[in-house]
């Protein structure tokens, strides 16, 4: 239980430290496929967004869903961790990790309000972990020895096993389900699915639907608001807080239409994101006999949405968020109190592309 929750808190973070090995013969067989479906869109939209800016225009955002439509997006998801432990010595860590997930919409029905029901499926997982120079990789469908499938888990669980959820025309998720063969598999890989009870299972199963799929959903098709809008008009969103040693930082995210454009025939509104944070929590912790005195961590994010008013959907985005946690440590021992000190800069950014 504590194994699954674990994976699954780490996982919504997009910040998976994976035990790395050096590169095995399955891993180098891993990185050569050269698959389209894995190279980032480089396409600079801002500069296309040049060309036919459209000033004077008013417009309401919503998703146009249709049964029995289909359509796939890239999300790529990138993070890095720097982090310095000063003690008797001096040890830096660094670590990268790269993740491309290809997932696969179709619309299964559509309601009289616009909440639709729609199917997604994760096709294709590629993963590439640096962790001081030591590297793994992993990808779907290439990636088959038990060994290297127990470090990836959560992506491994994740391929070709669909779920479902239902979602408003303005983006709001109201229910994730049919996730239980995800949930066999991840049991499957971790070695517990003969040792879970009843009731941890129903936990795991919420776990993986809110901090796990419906995050992951949510990157992609964003919530928008309902109300006319026009360029320079603005809304926020509260963003459930996310627990990080012993703060929670309560997030708000501010949004603002900077530029409609023409691209390629359809009206595109250029949407920038900046989130303000409030930070709560005990900065003194004491755990068996270590006390720990905590710096308030720093936060900063912020995001480029490109929408296509027309087609009803996001066209690309890309969000970043930097963290820097610091933390001061007293250790007791025979040679009495030994100090250290730790630092780190944690950087995440998602690049969600419509293929």
């Amino acid at each position: 239980m504590k194994n699954f929750k674990f994976i699954i808190l780490i996982t919504a973070l997009t910040f998976i430290i994976i035990q790395c090995s050096s590169e095995t013969d399955e891993n180098k067989k891993a990185i050569s496929p050269q698959d389209e479906l894995y190279e980032l869109d480089l396409t600079d939209l801002q500069v296309q967004m040049n060309n036919e800016i459209l000033s004077d225009v008013s417009f309401h955002l919503a998703y146009n869903f249709e049964e029995g439509e289909t359509f796939s997006y890239r999300i790529t998801t990138l993070s890095t961790t720097e982090r310095d432990i000063q003690s008797d010595s001096v040890v830096i860590d660094r670590f990268e990790q790269k993740i491309i997930r290809i997932l696969n919409f179709e619309i299964l029905s559509v309601e009289n309000d616009s909440i639709a029901k729609i199917k997604c499926n994760i096709s294709k997982v590629n993963v590439n972990v640096n962790l001081n120079s030591q590297k793994v990789v992993y990808q779907s469908g290439v990636t088959t020895n038990p060994v290297e499938l127990k470090k990836f888990t959560e992506h491994e669980g994740l391929v070709n096993n669909p779920f479902h959820f239902r979602i408003t025309n303005y983006g709001e998720i109201l229910e994730i389900f049919n996730v239980e063969n995800i949930l066999d598999r991840f049991l499957e890989l971790s070695e517990h699915k003969d040792s879970i009870r009843a009731e941890e299972k129903k936990m795991m199963k919420v776990e993986l639907e809110n901090g796990l799929l419906k995050p992951l959903v949510g990157q992609i098709l964003r919530e928008i608001p309902k109300k006319e809008l026009r360029i320079k008009s603005t809304w926020q969103k509260t963003i459930d807080p996310a627990s990080i040693m012993i703060f929670k930082i309560y997030y708000t995210d501010h949004f603002t239409v900077n530029k409609v454009a023409i691209v390629d025939d359809d009206r595109i509104a250029l949407i920038n994101g900046k989130a303000t944070s409030v930070i709560e929590g005990e900065k003194e912790h004491t755990n068996n006999g270590i006390k720990y005195e905590f710096n308030q961590p720093l936060s900063e994010a912020n995001s480029e949405i490109y929408f296509n008013i027309d087609k009803g959907l996001v066209y690309k985005s890309s969000s970043t968020t930097n963290l820097k946690l610091s933390y001061r440590m007293e250790v007791p021992s025979a040679e009495g109190t030994k100090i250290s000190k730790s630092n780190e800069l944690i950087t995440n950014t998602n690049i969600v592309e419509l293929l």
